[in-house]
């Protein structure tokens, strides 16, 4: 399966959600406008003052998610301790960056190791030695990573890559 643009186009679209979370958590106690670019609304603080929504309870641990129009499966499992949002949206968006100058390709990322860090996060990729792990499966995978963490919470946890019912790669987000 071919991964479009478009389709990385929507994972950075609900990465910058995430981001947004840890926006209202550091913004000042005392009123003010936060000006967004692109002509996007500006957002007064006094009406944002609290916390950002809580997230939903974790899922089962381990947890497989099924990625939409994909045949890729992200297994979640060895969840730990919270992780700052904004560095986790950043190494999902390096990676995103990655897969996206090579989705035309979709060729085989081959069995090298790919890190992803931003501040104290460390975002890490084992594709299997079968080399059947390719870039368009990896934003697959970054798509699943990201519904994850934008439904769940953002967390050290490691995970397996599927397709079907072979491993293709493995991973874990760490800080």
């Amino acid at each position: 399966m071919k991964t479009t643009k478009a389709y990385i186009l929507t994972v950075l679209s609900q990465l910058l959600s995430t981001c947004s979370l840890t926006v209202f958590a550091i913004l000042p106690d005392n009123p003010t406008t936060l000006s967004l670019p692109n002509g996007a609304q500006n957002l007064n603080t006094a009406s944002n003052q609290t916390q950002p929504p809580s997230l939903n309870a974790l899922p089962s641990n381990p947890f497989d998610y099924q990625v939409p129009s994909s045949d890729i499966t992200v297994h979640f499992f060895g969840y730990g301790t919270n992780l700052p949002a904004s560095y986790v949206a950043l190494c999902l968006l390096q990676a995103a960056n990655t897969a996206t100058t090579y989705i035309g390709q979709d060729e085989s990322m081959g069995t090298e190791k790919y890190q992803y860090t931003s501040g104290t996060v460390r975002l890490g990729l084992y594709p299997s030695i079968s080399k059947d792990l390719t870039w368009g499966k990896w934003a697959a995978a970054i798509r699943g990573i990201t519904y994850f963490i934008t439904r769940y919470e953002v967390m050290r946890m490691r995970f397996y890559i599927f397709e079907g019912t072979f491993t293709i790669g493995s991973g874990e987000i760490t800080g």
